[in-house]
This record gives C-alpha cells, structure tokens and sequence, in this order.
C-alpha cells in the first residue's frame, strides 16, 4: 500500500470518527433513564470503548513497534497508559482524593505516602510530556504546513482533548464568571464531553495504524 492510499484511508476514518462521534451525542440527546445510563455513566458503554481503545493503541505500539520504537518513543507508550488509567479513574481510585486536584498536596486528610506518589506520577507525566514537546513539536509543526495525517491526527487529538477537558464540570466553571446554566444543558455537556473522549482513542488509534504503515520499524 502506498503513502497516499494509506492517508486516504486515514483521512476516511478520521471522517467516519467525526460521524460516529454526532450520532452517538445525538443519540444521547433522545435517550432518558436506564438506556442513557447504560451509554453514558460511569462504567457504560462510552467509557469502556474508551478504555478498550486506549489498550488497542498500547497493543499496536508493543505489536507494530516492538523493541525499537519502545526504546526511542518510551514516553509516547506511557502517555497512551496514562490515557488508559485516566479513564479507568486511577487518579483518584486509590487515593484519598484525585491526585490532579491542588488540595491533593496541601490537605490534611491526604496521608504522606499518598502525596510522595502522586508527586511521582505527576513528576513523570510531566516528563513524558515534557519529552513529547522537546523531540516532536518541530516535526508537529511541520507536518501540519505540509499536509501530514501524522500531524493531522496528533492536532484532532489535542482538539478532542482541549474541548472534552473544556467540558468538564462546565457548570461550576461557569458560575465562576456568573453564568448559570439548566440542569438539561449542563447534563448535554457532560454527555458529549464522554462522546468526545471516546474519540481520541479512535484517532489515536488510527494515527498510529498509518504511521506504521508508513514507517517500518
């Protein structure tokens, strides 16, 4: 298969996602009681695609990319696990409270030995992607000026990241700048903030699938 098939096929998935992603929120929009919860809430539908994407990425590094790519792209790998826990609720399953919350480290309830890990984790996620930035924004930037699905997807997945992370308790944010907002919308909101989260594991998922293509480690 050449370059260009494997962009066109990409590109069609990326489209396809896009549509997946509308009928699913739509959808979310009729569904009341037990069939929403059964998509939406916690442990549904959404969140263990999710979850299950994020270990296909894991598996297709470990299968496609094997010794060597782990090696050199260690900190891209531990950024899909950390995606991975993420949705799995780590960040707060085993602590006292979410390891991402600024009270984590300076409330009294938080014993010693929970903030010494949470300030381990934090420390290498901030590694990871400290190392992202350092050795791929260039060719990020590039790639996007020269049209490259690698860079195309990298930039839907921080598109679907800053807009799903937006939606996150978009009431409570709101009422900060005194805005108030209904029950209906601010449930609308959390459902596609779900729907969108489920769409990066998907275009990652993809991103990778082409770049192997096009690179054989």
């Amino acid at each position: 298969m050449t370059d260009r098939q494997t962009d066109r096929q990409t590109m069609i998935g990326f489209m396809l996602t896009g549509a997946l992603l509308l009928l699913l929120f739509l959808s979310s929009l009729l569904l009341e009681g037990n069939n929403r919860d059964f998509l939406l809430e916690e442990g549904g539908v959404i969140e263990s695609a999710s979850v299950l994407g994020y270990f296909l990425c894991a598996a297709i590094i470990v299968y496609k990319g094997k010794l060597t790519y782990l090696k050199q792209y260690h900190y891209i790998f531990l950024l899909i696990i950390f995606f991975m826990l993420r949705e799995l609720d780590f960040d707060k399953k085993f602590t006292t409270m979410g390891i991402f919350k600024s009270r984590f480290f300076i409330s009294n309830t938080v014993p010693l030995a929970e903030k010494i890990v949470g300030a381990m984790v934090l420390l290498l996620l901030l590694y990871v992607i400290f190392m992202i930035i350092h050795r791929h924004s260039k060719y990020f930037l590039s790639g996007l000026k020269n049209h490259s699905i690698i860079s195309f997807g990298v930039f839907i997945t921080g598109t679907l990241l800053v807009a799903s992370k937006s939606l996150d308790g978009i009431g409570r944010k709101l009422e900060g700048f005194g805005v108030k907002i209904s029950n209906q919308t601010s449930m609308h909101a959390t459902a596609l903030e779900e729907i969108l989260e489920l769409g990066i594991p998907i275009i990652l998922l993809l991103t990778f699938s082409a770049y192997f293509k096009r690179n054989k480690v």
